[in-house]
């Protein structure tokens, strides 16, 4: 029983010193560099030095809302995530050129626990008098639609990205559509 447990604790003791060990090894590498910004809604005015890249990303949670939204209560347990991930390169001292991915995810229920996006997909269909089908074999007809920055439109009133999609791809297949583009 003893040998067992001298067992155990070599073991133990060794997985600290490996643990040590890695620890220390990424303790030697290069250190990650960051720049603090002080203003994190506003650009400041200084740039990249000449060649010089830097890569930055938020990721904002705005999370909750009263128990009315524009007088109606149907949006509880609201959630929206926003992703953003900039490139920057210095070009010289005085340029500097960005890159941005933007990228949200919006969710909410109703008072009844329903999940709306469903609800309104589903609404959205029938008004067009399509099917996920005839959607689904359009889209794949035409690649562009796949694209991953392909631009789909916002329709006012609808919310939800799929609604979205099957409102733009009905149209684009000659529907009329009892939508209008959003103008923002």
């Amino acid at each position: 029983m003893k040998l067992q447990n001298l067992n155990l604790n070599l073991n133990w003791n060794c997985r600290r010193i490996l643990a040590l060990g890695a620890l220390l090894a990424l303790a030697a590498t290069n250190p990650t560099l960051a720049t603090e910004r002080a203003f994190t809604f506003t650009y400041e005015p200084e740039t990249m030095p000449e060649g010089a890249t830097e890569v930055e990303q938020w990721v904002s949670l705005a999370a909750g809302r009263r128990d009315l939204v524009g007088g109606v209560n149907d949006q509880k347990n609201y959630h929206r995530w926003e992703f953003r991930t900039e490139l920057e390169y210095g070009v010289s001292d005085i340029y500097q050129v960005s890159l941005y991915l933007n990228a949200q995810h919006e969710s909410f229920r109703d008072a009844t626990g329903m999940n709306l996006a469903k609800t309104e997909f589903k609404g959205v269909l029938e008004k067009l008098g399509k099917s996920v089908e005839e959607l689904h074999a359009y889209a794949d007809a035409h690649p562009e639609m796949k694209r991953a920055l392909y631009r789909v439109p916002k329709y006012k009133g609808v919310i939800g990205t799929a609604a979205n999609f099957a409102i733009h791809t009905a149209e684009r297949m000659g529907a009329k559509v009892p939508y209008h583009v959003d103008g923002h």
